[in-house]
């Protein structure tokens, strides 16, 4: 018996000292054990998915620092930039709003888009953690000045500002750090999830959606790689507004560019390169859903590494095999076939998020 109760003591402790070492060595355990820790570390101070060494060693550097940062911008009145190098902190910048804010740059990435680098930051002052998006300051203006719009609608701004390096100009734009994990990155952990655990993310998606449609933004970016959940409270977030518009309920936005005239790829909307608007938005967030339930429950590791790597080989799969499953009578099967509805090529078939939402809620109290 005492030989049982040390080995699960030995199995407890390393998960939590490869946790501290690196958070994503612990999703390589199995899914009972992670969602023991998750629940035991429901409280814990730092941000999720954020490695805790990171979070004390940045600490430590501004409280050991603190008089050197303020004197440094009180002896240079007209500088933006404090360099400091000292790990986990790049920088110091002074962001002006209402008054100045002062931000730490961590060297810690939260992630990569196609439009630039996501790192963690932190106001010295309030010790609220950050998201930092770092890009070209002279490329994609209009996707910057959309992106400021739409996260002040949802009071997620906290301020830009630009640094000329020696060959380009960086631009940096501050928002709120939303607790959780990128969707995408559950593709590449060893976990398993069942059908329940499938379901909340979908359903977490779905009022994600009407939250940002409840303010009148229409994502036109929706996937996996777009959307932060958090499984402790089973919400999610949207990111990634570059692309978004705000449009009145109803309507959409023509495109008249060079892609106007082009076919949309297959999983994408119809109208995908010629008008957008809320429909585009409920017919990607059913192509993702689909794409969830085939990758998340596939045992073939081929497989699965094809439909990742492949937004079109894995909608053709998910539109063969769910097309089949969909013709029961089971709860499982009228939520295939209403994810099925939401990627009809035709906008009129398809049914509005609140509808889709409604008969969402409706089948999961049957299963």
């Amino acid at each position: 018996m005492k030989g049982i109760i040390f080995v699960i003591i030995a199995l407890l402790s390393l998960g939590s000292i490869l946790y501290v070492k690196e958070p994503q060595n612990f999703h390589q355990f199995p899914h009972s054990i992670s969602t023991w820790y998750r629940s035991l570390n429901q409280n814990n101070k730092y941000p999720p998915n954020i490695n805790p060494t990171v979070v004390q060693q940045g600490t430590w550097v501004l409280n050991s620092l603190q008089f050197t940062i303020r004197n440094y911008f009180r002896s240079n009145p007209n500088a933006t930039v404090f360099t400091m190098n000292k790990y986990p902190i790049d920088k110091i910048v002074m962001v002006q709003r209402e008054i100045p804010h002062y931000y730490a740059l961590y060297s810690h990435k939260l992630g990569q888009g196609a439009n630039g680098w996501v790192f963690l930051a932190q106001d010295i002052d309030t010790r609220e953690f950050l998201a930092v998006k770092q890009q070209p300051a002279l490329e994609n203006t209009s996707y910057i000045k959309n992106e400021i719009e739409q996260l002040s609608i949802l009071n997620r701004y906290r301020g830009e500002m630009s640094i000329k390096g020696f060959e380009i100009e960086t631009h940096y734009l501050f928002s709120q750090l939303l607790p959780g994990t990128c969707i995408e990155e559950l593709y590449s952990s060893d976990m398993h999830y069942n059908t329940k655990e499938i379901l909340d993310i979908i359903l977490a998606s779905f009022y994600a959606l009407r939250k940002l449609h409840a303010n009148r933004i229409v994502h036109n970016d929706i996937y996996e790689g777009n959307i932060i959940y958090n499984v402790n409270d089973k919400k999610a977030d949207w990111v990634d507004l570059g692309l978004s518009l705000w449009l009145p309920p109803g309507v959409s936005s023509k495109i008249t560019n060079q892609w106007a005239q082009r076919l949309a790829p297959s999983h994408k909307a119809p109208e995908y390169n010629h008008e957008k608007g809320y429909a585009t938005d409920v017919h990607s967030l059913g192509i993702m859903s689909l794409r969830l339930f085939l990758i998340l429950t596939e045992q073939d590791p081929i497989l699965k590494t094809k439909y990742i790597k492949s937004h079109q080989e894995s909608f053709i799969a998910t539109q063969q095999k769910y097309s089949a499953l969909s013709k029961g009578s089971s709860a499982l099967a009228k939520i295939y076939h209403l994810l099925l509805q939401m990627t009809s090529e035709e906008t009129e078939a398809r049914p509005t998020l609140d509808e889709a939402i409604a008969e969402l809620e409706q089948t999961l109290k049957l299963m």
